[in-house]
């Protein structure tokens, strides 16, 4: 690898810290183990097995590499050897799965519905998997939400009202959620093992090549050198990361060690240098192509191609980022930051000269996806070949077998936390099909809200923000979207508006306080105190919390619609996003610093042109015209007498 890549390996290093360290035999057999893994992912895309099969071994090759590389209790003993405990699990692990993945045919056909003892002890095993895996790898959080769901289907029955439930059987519990496709080996692990692996595992090749390298000293040698110019570099450099990664802590980690020391020496404070990156970080699961495996997950329960979602995304990715880089801009301004100096900076050119064929595989990856309408899998597949193709291009970049060999280890362990995650989430959305409580809370959730779609968006919001909490995006995705988009569905919302929501404020908890995980993360490289980076955070993105109202009530930001009706839509949403990004920071181009009365006034205009009706985008342009005039015509007055 060339030496260039040694930072991006050094946070790679730091992010697998958590998994313990082993020599010798054991660590040559889980290296095989885990390229295998990899290694598999591809070879199904081709030679595909039965559905339960395919996600059983998904499944059974993430727990078994959990259990090994993560300690059940942290201690200083636990992380250079396996345990007794942990080799049973792995044990259990093997013969469940592989048990479940051979009598698969006869457990869809012959015994569905009438399992045998065994059938209920091997599902009994497959879900206590589910939920130690899910702990060790993200915490109690998600497993207790599950737990309890396993207890609400239980003992249903005690529950009066339309919540309660006959209460299930333990057996017809633990069946329906290991050996059914509703279950743990429904939707989201369906698609994770089809097709988020591949690409999660593309992400890793992609990095490896150099490619978040090429994206970081590219927007540096473009914006570094302006106003603030590293806290734009964070912006952009962040959304092209971060359209790869798909994951905001990774995106934080990958380009705030570079970005945020740059920041805090152009005179950035600590807490600020930390915001910027963790918001800008945050926006990267919004940025098309890859944009985490929430987004794959809305792909099938929308029934429409990635590419569908992919266009629905691009207006308010960019939004959002229009946002963000305008009041990084306007905070420069006012606190009069500058940028870096010309020989602080990589030249462009030769950045453009020695690494802009690392771009080649996204732009294959779009064009297999938007032109060949090939399908996800096999689109990140060829991709993935491709980031090993373009790195012989150059001797720099040029990746090696053993290099190859340690991406498809590493994209292994990248896996880990999404199966973990959609399993777990399985065994939600499998008590939710098995009581039916996804339709009487959608019910509640329409009664309570009064069938007012704006109280039913706010309290779908906060829902977000709190599931979003301690879980990663598909969890929160996954359990408000099987809750609340259907009742949004059905008080007029589109249905790609409704999921585009719910995806999009599920992210926006990485930087809402008190739990922000993006801010943390930032936080801890800035070296500054968390809470107040995730205040600073959720100030700079608040513009940004107005985006997914706008698309609910205009679907034509999501390209739904005619081509003028869009173009119309992203003239007046530009301009609406730059008046609020004004009223957050309190300062505005040629209007300098804002009173509170003309911050109350960009706000109004801001919304009216935000709302999407002819009028109120005639009154905002108007307004800001009648305002800017105001100002212009009284310095020109006060200009006039200074001279006189």
């Amino acid at each position: 690898m060339v030496k260039d890549e040694e930072a991006e390996i050094e946070i790679e290093n730091d992010e697998m810290k958590k998994f313990r360290s082993f020599k010798g035999i054991i660590k040559k057999l889980i290296f095989i183990f885990a390229v295998v893994f990899s290694l598999f992912q591809m070879y199904i895309i081709y030679f595909p097995l039965n559905t339960i099969q395919v996600r059983i071994i998904h499944l059974m090759f993430a727990l078994v590499l959990i259990f090994i590389l993560i300690p059940g209790i942290k201690s200083v003993k636990s992380y250079d050897r396996i345990s007794i405990i942990d080799g049973a699990l792995v044990l259990s692990t093997i013969f469940s799965c592989l048990y479940i993945a051979i009598e698969s045919i006869q457990l869809s056909n012959e015994r569905l519905g009438n399992y045998n003892n065994m059938d209920v002890v091997v599902s009994t095993i497959i879900v206590l998997l589910v939920l130690e895996s899910t702990r060790r790898i993200l915490g109690w959080i998600l497993p207790i939400i599950a737990i309890a769901f396993i207890l609400y289907a239980h003992f249903g029955n005690w529950i009066p009202g339309t919540l309660g439930n006959s209460g299930f059987s333990f057996n017809r519990i633990v069946t329906t959620l290991s050996l059914w496709t509703e279950g743990i080996l429904g939707t989201p692990l369906g698609v994770s093992a089809s097709y988020v692996a591949l690409f999660i595992i593309f992400a890793v090749f992609l990095q490896q090549t150099g490619a978040g390298q090429f994206f970081i000293d590219f927007s540096l040698s473009l914006f570094g050198r302006f106003r603030g110019g590293p806290a734009k570099v964070a912006v952009v450099a962040s959304s092209l990361f971060g359209s790869v990664s798909g994951s905001a802590v990774a995106n934080v980690a990958g380009t705030g060690t570079l970005t945020i020391p740059l920041m805090k020496k152009s005179g950035f404070s600590k807490a600020d240098a930390a915001g910027v990156e963790a918001v800008a970080s945050t926006g990267g699961q919004l940025m098309p192509p890859i944009m985490g495996a929430a987004a794959f997950i809305m792909v099938e329960v929308l029934n429409v191609p990635l590419i569908y979602i992919i266009v629905a995304a691009v207006i308010p990715a960019i939004l959002y980022y229009l946002s963000v880089f305008i009041q990084v801009d306007l905070k420069a301004v006012n606190s009069g930051l500058v940028g870096l100096e010309k020989k602080q900076l990589p030249n462009l050119k030769k950045v453009i000269i020695e690494r802009w064929h690392l771009s080649i595989p996204l732009i294959i990856l779009i064009y297999l996806l938007s032109v060949v309408n090939t399908s996800p899998g096999k689109a990140a597949l060829w991709a993935t070949i491709a980031s090993v193709v373009v790195t012989m291009f150059s001797k720099k970049t040029r990746m090696t077998f053993k290099n190859i060999l340690v991406a498809l280890e590493r994209g292994a362990y990248a896996v880990l936390e999404i199966v973990a995650v959609c399993a777990c989430a399985g065994i939600i959305i499998g008590v939710f099909s098995l009581t039916g409580l996804g339709l009487k809370f959608s019910g509640i959730i329409i009664d309570l809200a009064q069938e007012n779609i704006i109280l039913l968006l706010i309290l779908t919001m906060i829902a977000c923000l709190i599931a979003g909490m301690g879980v990663p995006t598909v969890a929160a995705y996954l359990i408000v979207s099987v809750l609340v988009a259907p009742a949004l569905i059905t008080m007029g919302a589109e249905p790609i508006a409704a999921h585009m929501f719910v995806f999009y404020f599920a992210i926006i908890s990485a930087i809402t306080p008190p739990v922000a995980l993006a801010s943390y993360v930032a936080a801890g490289i800035a070296g500054s105190k968390p809470f107040i980076t995730s205040i600073r955070a959720f100030k700079l993105g608040l513009s940004g919390f107005i985006i997914p109202f706008m698309f609910v009530f205009n679907p034509t930001l999501l390209m739904v619609g005619e081509p003028l009706e869009i173009v119309i839509s992203i003239i007046t949403a530009v301009l609406g996003v730059t008046l609020l990004a004004g009223t957050v920071e309190g300062y505005f181009y040629y209007l300098n610093k804002l009173s509170s009365l003309l911050r109350v006034l960009l706000l109004i205009i801001a919304l009216s042109l935000i709302h999407p009706n002819i009028w109120t985008d005639l009154f905002g342009v108007i307004a800001i015209a009648m305002i800017f005039g105001f100002v212009w015509l009284k310095r020109s007055v006060m200009k006039t007498e200074i001279i006189n």
